[in-house]
C-alpha cells in the first residue's frame, strides 16, 4: 500500500496528489468538451433574403452545422420584449408576420440569434435616379430608388442599359455587378455608340444574407437585363450626341461598333 501511494504521487503530473477532488475535476473536463456542451457554447447567424414578390425569408447558421442539428423559430417585437412560436427548420419564410418584427433562431445544441428588423413586403415607392448628364463620352452614376418594407439592412445594386424603345425594350447592358473592370458606384460611360438609345436604368434591393457566385465576366454588354418588379425599379431617358472626347478612363474601352 505504501509503494502504491508513492507511484501514484510521483506520476501525478506537477506533483498533484490524485484525491477525489482531482478525479472529479478529470471528468468535469471531459463533461465540458463532449459534443453536445461544444455545440451548446456555439455562436449563430441569421441571414436575411427577399423573393421576387417582396417577401422575405431567414436562413439559420451555427459555427459547424451538426448534421443533427434542428431548428426552432420565435417572431418578436421589435425591442424583444414579446415573442410567438413563428416555426421550424434551417430555413423559414416571414410569411404572414407583422411589420416591424425581428426573429430569433435557437438551435437544438443551444445556440440563437436574432435577425434585423422586418419592416414588411417590399415594394418600390419612386424609381432610382441617376447623376451626369444624359450625353455619349460622360459618365453617369444610378442612385437608389425609394422602397417600403423589406430588411432594416437591405442595400441596392444597379444595372446600366442601353435601350432601343423609351419603353426600355430591345436593351444592351452597359454594366454588370461581375464585371471587374467597371467604373465605382455601379456608373458607366456611355459610349458614342449609343448615342438616341434610351438609357434605363434598374435598381434591385438585395438582402444582406444574399450569395454571389465568385465569377467574373470578360464584357459587362449583352449581359441578361433585369425585369422590373417588387424588387426592381426602373427609369428610362435618352442619351444625347456626344460634344466632347472621352475623358474618363473606368469601364470597358471604346467600342467600335454595337455589340
Amino acid at each position: 500500500m505504501v509503494w502504491r501511494r508513492r507511484a501514484l504521487k510521483r506520476y501525478a503530473p506537477y506533483g498533484m496528489k490524485w484525491t477525489w477532488a482531482y478525479l472529479a475535476l478529470l471528468v468535469a473536463g471531459t463533461l465540458v468538451w463532449s459534443p453536445t456542451s461544444v455545440g451548446a457554447i456555439e455562436k449563430a447567424s441569421v441571414s436575411t433574403n427577399l423573393k421576387a414578390n417582396g417577401s422575405g425569408f431567414l436562413i439559420a447558421n451555427s459555427q459547424t452545422n451538426p448534421e443533427d442539428e434542428t431548428w426552432v423559430w420565435q417572431a418578436c417585437s421589435a425591442d424583444l420584449s414579446s415573442c410567438v412560436s413563428f416555426g421550424q427548420g434551417g430555413t423559414i419564410s416571414t410569411s404572414s408576420a407583422r411589420p416591424n418584427t425581428r426573429f430569433r433562431a435557437t438551435s437544438s445544441y443551444g445556440a440563437t440569434a436574432v435577425s434585423s428588423l422586418w419592416r414588411g413586403s417590399l415594394r418600390p415607392l419612386e424609381p432610382p435616379t441617376v447623376t451626369g448628364t444624359l450625353r455619349a463620352n460622360m459618365r453617369v452614376t444610378p442612385g437608389p430608388s425609394q422602397w417600403h418594407g423589406g430588411w432594416t439592412d437591405d442595400y441596392d445594386v444597379f444595372q446600366l442599359a442601353a435601350c432601343e424603345s423609351p419603353k426600355g425594350l430591345r436593351c444592351t447592358t452597359l454594366s454588370d455587378l461581375h464585371y471587374p473592370g467597371g467604373c465605382p458606384h455601379g456608373a458607366a460611360v456611355l459610349d458614342p455608340q449609343f448615342t438616341g438609345s434610351y438609357l434605363r436604368v434598374a435598381d434591385q434591393r438585395i438582402g444582406a444574407g444574399t450569395a454571389f457566385y465568385d465569377i467574373r465576366v470578360p464584357t459587362p454588354y449583352g449581359r441578361k437585363i433585369w425585369a422590373a418588379d417588387r424588387m426592381t425599379s426602373v427609369i428610362v431617358g435618352r442619351i444625347a450626341q456626344a460634344t466632347g472626347p472621352r475623358m474618363v478612363r473606368c469601364g470597358p474601352p471604346p467600342l467600335t461598333e454595337v455589340p
